[in-house]
Formats: C-alpha cells, structure tokens, sequence
C-alpha cells in the first residue's frame, strides 16, 4: 500500500487530503484545500503560494485516482462547485471541481441524515452540478465496499468533534489491502468517547487523523484534556495533522507522543504558516500590490 500526503497544515494549508493507492484501487481522500482568517488576519502570500502548490498536488492526483472521497462538507474537505472562482480562500470553482471528479466514483457523506443545514445545502449543490461531469455519486454512510482483495469499510456518520456538536458528522473510512490496514478519520478530532471507540475497535496499522483543535479557546479545557488522552492512547500507530496544528507547540507535543505530521511522513519540513502568520506578516511584510489585491480579491493573488 502507498500513502502520499497531499495537502494539511503541516504542509501550510488547511486541509487532511491523502492519496492511498493498493494492488486493486486507488483513493483521493478529501479532495479539498482551504486558507482561513486567524488572529484577525487574512492569509499572508506564503499560504496563498502553499495553497497553489496543494491545489495542483490534488488535480494531478485525481487524475491518477479511482475514487474520491468526500468525509464531510466543509470547504478543506471538498472542492466546491462555484460559478465563479473563490479567490480569497479555496481557490474553488466549477471547473476545478470538475477537473478533480469529472469520471470518478466519488464516495460521499449522505445529505439526507445526520447533518447539520449548511452542509446538507452545500452537499445538495455538490451533488446538483457533478451530474454535469460524472454519474457515480454515492452516498456511503455505514457501509463496505469491495475492490479485489481490498475493503473499505465507511463508518457510520461520527460527531465532528464533541457529541452533539452543531458542527454535524463526518465518515471515516478503513481501507484493508489484506496487507496493511489503514484508517482515515479526518476531522473526528478524538473528543466524542463513541469517535474514540470506533476508531479503537478497527485495529489500523495506522490512523490518519486531525486530533483534538486545541487552539480553539472556546473549547472547554476539559474536553481539550479528553482529547489529548485518547491522542496519547493511540499515538504510536497515528499520522496527525490538520486542526491540531493550528498551534506550533502541539508539533513538538505529538512527536514526543511518537506520532507523525504529513510533512515528517514525506520527509520534509513542517511548514506551519497559519499557525506563524504573525510572524510571516512581521518577517516578510506583503508587496503593495498584494495588499491591494487582497481588499478587494477579483481574480487569483499576485504571487
């Protein structure tokens, strides 16, 4: 089995996307990019230069790919099918979206239970504009597929962070080659004790997972400390990333628990912009033309 990371925070942007290729097929897990505001700021040019750079990794990978997965829909999970280009954050539009599914099976959250409003409207737009460019949309919830000799098996819709959270439910998805077990439970950020306990009850060799968003200040310290337990539970077997790096300490945190970031998988360096973007604002001040540009975001960033 190859694992290749493609996009995540310690490759400078938000997202968890990962392609994973077997004997029998080959997956694009959440085929999504995202920048964001933080500390009252917008992104700074290095991460609209990383979002690029993860924008073209997707859209070369997707064309390798057989199935695409979409776990949730939030915009560092999918690529969204705008009219219009979204300069500012995701660097979406129809035609992206349609380079990254056009022709591929896609194995998609359900809209139609366990979900919160805005992702059923966005997973009903979604499903609305890829009849234009592929007809193997399925909604998986809780259900196993078989390619050959390799499973993956869609858990039920998990909590996107603690039980009962507004924020709705994600899939996770286990894919077993006969040879290697590997679970992708992006987003569940090991709060919810039933999370925690499905992702226990698989037996992976390994988890991808984005692990407990400490750096949100209105999540409880409490349930921040849950969080961090069920981390230390499991760490040796574990690639973390995604929400979890929005705080540069938490890398050296995980990494004394064991674990692994993307960027340490592939063997390069952590690039952790968003959570240093008051440096990169500091140390590289952005041109006049970018400034520019970024009030008033009409077309692609000057890079």
């Amino acid at each position: 089995m190859k694992i290749i990371p493609l996009a995540s925070e310690s490759l400078g942007v938000r997202s968890l996307s990962v392609f994973i290729e077997t004997k029998d097929i080959r997956i694009l897990l959440d085929a999504g990019v995202s920048l964001a505001i933080r500390y009252r700021m917008l992104p700074h040019p290095l991460e609209y230069q990383a979002l690029k750079e993860a924008r073209e990794r997707i859209r070369d990978y997707a064309k390798k790919a057989d199935i695409i997965t979409i776990s949730h829909y939030h915009f560092d999970h999918y690529t969204q099918t705008y009219d219009d280009i979204d300069t500012k954050f995701t660097w979406s539009s129809i035609e992206e979206a349609e380079q990254i599914y056009a022709n591929k099976h896609i194995l998609a959250k359900s809209i139609s239970s366990k979900i919160n409003y805005s992702q059923k409207k966005r997973g009903y737009l979604f499903a609305k504009a890829a009849k234009k460019f592929t007809d193997k949309l399925e909604f998986i919830d809780d259900t196993t597929i078989e390619f050959g000799s390799t499973t993956i098996e869609v858990s039920k819709p998990l909590p996107h962070g603690e039980d009962n959270t507004p924020l709705g439910y994600v899939l996770a998805y286990t894919i077993d080659d006969g040879d290697k077990r590997v679970l992708y439970a992006s987003d569940n950020q090991l709060i919810s004790d039933d999370s925690f306990e499905y992702i226990k009850s698989r037996n992976a060799d390994l988890i991808i997972t984005s692990a407990v968003p400490t750096y949100l200040k209105r999540l409880d310290d409490k349930v921040k400390e849950k969080g961090l337990e069920h981390l230390k539970a499991l760490a040796n077997k574990m690639i973390v990333d995604h929400h979890i790096l929005r705080e540069e300490a938490m890398l050296l945190y995980i990494r004394k628990l064991g674990a692994y970031t993307f960027a340490d998988y592939l063997g390069i360096k952590n690039n952790l912009l968003e959570a240093n973007r008051r440096v990169l604002y500091s140390k590289y001040p952005p041109s006049n033309r970018f400034q520019q540009w970024i009030r008033n975001p009409s077309s692609l960033p000057p890079l």
